[in-house]
């Protein structure tokens, strides 16, 4: 029996990590919604499969989390989401993926549950993990 996948989402707006929440988990995946860095932190583990990373957040923005995330050997796969569209998502994954990350997809908000859906579904048998 296969291990139910890890997504951790870190967002400053509840609401859409709820929503991923209730998305991930109809997928029977296991999410783990934070709105602050220290609780990002905290809840990342080796067992973390695939990371939500809101772009504009208050403490870091998304720039600043990848590079803390490509210094701790992140191998999670990161979906990127902001609201303020592809001018930042394209950027920052390419960024990503010059910090040796594995980007995995971008989300624009607001996005639809579909949206959402689609990309867990690619992502249902991909497995990373956390090398601090």
């Amino acid at each position: 029996m296969s291990r139910t996948k890890e997504i951790l989402v870190i967002d400053d707006n509840e609401d859409i990590g709820e929503v991923v929440r209730a998305v991930a988990e109809r997928a029977k995946m296991s999410c783990t919604v934070t709105t602050s860095v220290d609780a990002f932190l905290a809840a990342l583990t080796a067992e973390t499969d695939l990371i939500f990373l809101d772009m504009k957040m208050p403490e870091m923005n998304g720039r600043e989390m990848m590079e803390l995330l490509a210094v701790h050997h992140c191998s999670a796969g990161i979906v990127l989401m902001s609201g303020l569209g592809s001018s930042v998502l394209g950027p920052a994954d390419g960024y990503g993926r010059a910090l040796g990350l594995k980007m995995v997809g971008t989300l624009p908000k607001p996005f639809r549950v579909a949206e959402l859906s689609e990309l867990l579904r690619k992502q249902g048998g991909a497995r990373a993990a956390f090398l601090g």
